[in-house]
């Protein structure tokens, strides 16, 4: 059988490229509906609501495909998992009040006197039913306003946001790993067997079940991986047509051999435009 590593395979590139273009324009678009600038409908769509996963599993797809090419998982591994924390400690650092979010993932709300200090400062504004309630009542006072938006909302998550916890790079990052592990244990056919076999019995389910603006957890989409590493040995094994390795495309394998700089950097460019735009604007 012939082996197809001798170079990088321009399609899978070309791929990997346009999910990173659209992951971008996903953000952008997300970015204006946050700030109010554009309609929701934007990004909140039945057609979004569809494409969004599906080039979300292409992207992951992908990285299994990778995988079968990669000279060291491990080291793959361990550098998803330092930019996942990087991204991590950035989504944190972003929400008006950190401390009080991270404190939260571990069940630790916050008091109504924290959220009044937060809300006296401007960091957060209440919605205008909440309001109302508070001048019904006669809540005038920081704690008061505090407690009653605590109340209103069965977490506080709606006050102070959610950090990124398991988004995708933190599952890839799992993915790598564990099938490294697995890979090297020579287990990873009867454990993912195993795997299937739970799911098929006892329903999809997600999992881990943790807060997280970007989730994408490890089940089920730790199989789509590894749908990926099945194709990536077929590819690698030189089964696919002729065309396939051989195709020459322009721009988007350059663009796809920079995707994780490019996914790193491009929130904090899109959102440092949307602050001096604001600034600007004011």
């Amino acid at each position: 059988m012939q082996d197809k590593t001798s170079s990088r395979i321009q399609l899978l590139d070309a791929l990997r490229g346009f999910c990173i273009i659209l992951v971008v324009a996903f953000h952008i678009a997300y970015n204006l509906v946050d700030w109010d600038i554009v309609p929701s409908g934007l990004v909140y769509n039945p057609v979004l609501n569809v494409l969004q996963p599906f080039f979300a599993g292409v992207f992951i797809v992908l990285a299994g495909i990778s995988s079968r090419f990669s000279r060291s998982n491990l080291k793959r591994g361990l550098q998803l998992t330092a930019c996942a924390a990087l991204v991590t400690v950035a989504s944190l650092l972003v929400l008006p009040a950190p401390f009080l979010s991270f404190k939260a993932l571990f069940g630790i709300s916050p008091t109504g006197a924290e959220i009044g200090a937060l809300i006296e400062s401007g960091k957060i504004t209440l919605h205008k039913n909440i309001l109302a309630q508070a001048a019904a009542g006669g809540m005038t006072t920081p704690g008061e306003l505090g407690t009653l938006a605590l109340a209103s909302y069965q977490t506080p998550y709606p006050l102070l946001g959610v950090p990124i916890t398991f988004g995708i790079l933190h599952l890839l990052a799992v993915c790598v790993l564990l099938y490294t592990l697995l890979h090297k244990c020579k287990i990873i056919i009867p454990v993912s067997a195993l795997g299937a076999a739970y799911l098929l019995s006892n329903g999809i389910t997600q999992w881990p079940d943790t807060p997280s603006a970007d989730y994408f957890p490890l089940v089920p989409w730790f199989f789509v991986f590894l749908f990926g590493v099945w194709l990536g040995g077929s590819i690698r094994e030189g089964k696919f047509p002729k065309w396939f390795y051989e195709v020459k495309i322009p721009l988007f394998p350059a663009i796809g051999r920079k995707t994780l700089l490019i996914y790193l950097l491009h929130q904090p460019v899109l959102y440092g435009t949307l602050w001096i735009f604001e600034a600007v604007s004011d």
